[in-house]
């Protein structure tokens, strides 16, 4: 679960990296299309008597792709090509994962994505009618891959809200990929264990972990600068870092897993993801503000803590990982 546009997008001012690579791409290759509207194309052959077919078009498309689009030692490989609708649908593979695109006939438009309207404006309506149970202690989970730009940053604004909620509501945040290597693998499994060995003072933790550990080892993506700088905040907290590595240790493994699988089983591919009473929101304010409302509305009757308040912008950002 690109870094930033490579994975992020909205009012951050964190650096965004390398990994969600086809949303960059596709960015990218909006603005080109519609370049290509008035430029006759992307450097393809015009269009000729009777068009292209259907490989001669991905194949352009494809070449395309790797010559203009690729980082260093990416490549966009055919997995098939089919004629429907009018137009040639592409299926490739970009480091390891499967993406459809399309082409015109003639080889000259090239579409980054393809949009099923009908399953869109269905998917809009289930979104719309999901409503929130209220109950007296609402379940709140914030769930992010550690050193995903967006989700470190809202991490900072959760955390915000449940060290004021954590005494009358469940408030948990939990980590279901590693996508950017071993390092953040290790930083899941740490805060995992600090939830486990001493869950009030992660909060504490978590409210310091983008300025103090993400800003220091994200760009290293190091194991060991990590590990030392998750000790020294650890340390710095009063948590008991010996008892959280022998965690990691013990059951640092099956902590994650259990995270992962519930993010299974909620169809999650995205961080953050902020899922209150077992109901995906989407498009929630991540704001400390934001999210302290949206855990208040659950309540059947709110709390006085509920009246605080919070920052309405902190470290907020928009976009993800996938």
């Amino acid at each position: 679960m690109a870094e930033e546009n490579k994975h992020e997008h909205k009012k951050s001012n964190i650096k965004i990296k390398k990994s969600a690579i086809w949303q960059i791409i596709s960015g990218i290759l909006g603005a080109l299309l519609v370049i290509s509207v008035f430029t006759g194309g992307f450097g393809f052959n015009k269009a000729i008597k009777g068009g292209l077919s259907a490989q001669q078009a991905a194949d352009k498309a494809i070449t395309f792709i790797n010559d203009n689009m690729m980082q260093p030692g990416m490549k966009a490989t055919l997995k098939g090509v089919e004629d429907k609708e009018g137009i040639y649908y592409m299926e490739m593979n970009i480091g390891g994962k499967d993406y459809e695109s399309c082409v015109t006939k003639d080889g000259s438009l090239l579409f980054p994505t393809v949009i099923d309207l009908n399953a869109a404006a269905k998917q809009a309506e289930s979104k719309d009618s999901a409503t929130v149970e209220k109950t007296d202690r609402p379940k709140a989970e914030l769930y992010i891959f550690s050193y995903c730009p967006a989700g470190s940053a809202t991490l900072d604004s959760f955390a915000e809200a449940g060290k004021l909620l954590k005494g009358v509501a469940d408030v948990k945040v939990k980590f279901f990929s590693n996508m950017h290597g071993e390092y953040e693998k290790q930083q899941n499994i740490i805060q995992e264990c600090i939830q486990d060995v001493d869950s009030d003072k992660y909060w504490d933790y978590a409210t310091k972990y983008l300025e103090e550990i993400y800003q220091a080892c994200g760009s290293k993506r190091s194991i060991e600068c990590d590990k030392e700088e998750s000790t020294k905040l650890m340390d710095k907290e009063g948590i008991d870092s010996k008892a959280v590595f022998s965690c990691v240790d013990e059951k640092g493994e099956s902590l994650y897993q259990n995270d992962k699988n519930d993010a299974n089983a909620l169809s999650l591919q995205y961080s953050p993801s902020i899922v209150i009473n077992g109901v995906y929101l989407g498009d929630a304010d991540r704001s400390p503000a934001g999210i302290k409302a949206l855990i208040c509305s659950a309540f059947n009757k709110p709390p006085e803590e509920c009246g605080e308040t919070l920052s309405a912008t902190g470290e907020t950002a928009s976009g993800g990982c996938s």
